[in-house]
């Protein structure tokens, strides 16, 4: 969600207001925590809450989970059961095991067992993955906007939110560079809350 729409729209303002500003992108893969507390990176954008004192954190975007099917899928236009959604053969990003989705945590919750028919490393092109199939999707809401008129959305049958924060360490905490870097990106984020579902 983060690299989907938050940092295109980063990217664009730091080009709009500082073109000659270099920003290095690098995936963390749940590693990046360490990663920020090694040095290897100044800002975190992540899903994954952890507490250390050594980090500064901001809730910046938060999002819930939505469910997305081909528009002949016969579940559209009725209220998504608990039980449908057991019944469904499920398209799982896993990130090449480097992620688990939160909406899985919560669907043990409930007693569901996914049925996962087609795991994907990634979240490039997910929507277009369901067309034409039986298979649902389950996604933050903020990534089902422009999907066209091929698939429908879902309210999920639980409710499960997706929050995101910005992570940071004493090292950057007082450059005006990297203030400068995370305010835009909690702007840019503040932007967003309009495409959460």
């Amino acid at each position: 969600m983060e690299r989907a729409v938050l940092i295109p729209a980063v990217i664009r303002r730091i080009q709009k207001e500082a073109p000659g500003f270099k920003l290095k992108i690098v995936q963390s893969m749940l590693q990046g925590h360490r990663q920020l507390s090694e040095s290897a990176c100044d800002i975190l954008l992540s899903p994954v809450h952890a507490e250390s004192e050594s980090l500064y954190r901001q809730k910046i975007l938060e999002d819930r989970y939505v469910c997305v099917v081909d528009a002949d899928n016969p579940l559209v236009n009725k209220k998504l059961t608990l039980d449908q959604y057991r019944q469904c053969r499920h398209i799982a990003v896993t990130y090449d095991g480097g992620w688990r989705p939160l909406y899985m945590d919560a669907a043990d919750a409930h007693g569901v067992k996914l049925r996962i028919a087609v795991e994907m490393p990634s979240s490039d092109n997910l929507p277009g993955s369901v067309e034409g199939t039986d298979l649902i999707l389950t996604l933050p809401s903020t990534l089902t906007h422009n999907l066209g008129d091929k698939v429908r959305i879902l309210e999920c049958p639980f409710d499960t939110k997706v929050t995101i924060y910005q992570f940071w360490t004493a090292r950057t905490h007082k450059s005006p560079a990297h203030k400068w870097v995370r305010r835009l990106i909690n702007e840019e984020a503040r932007n967003l809350r309009h495409m959460v579902i």
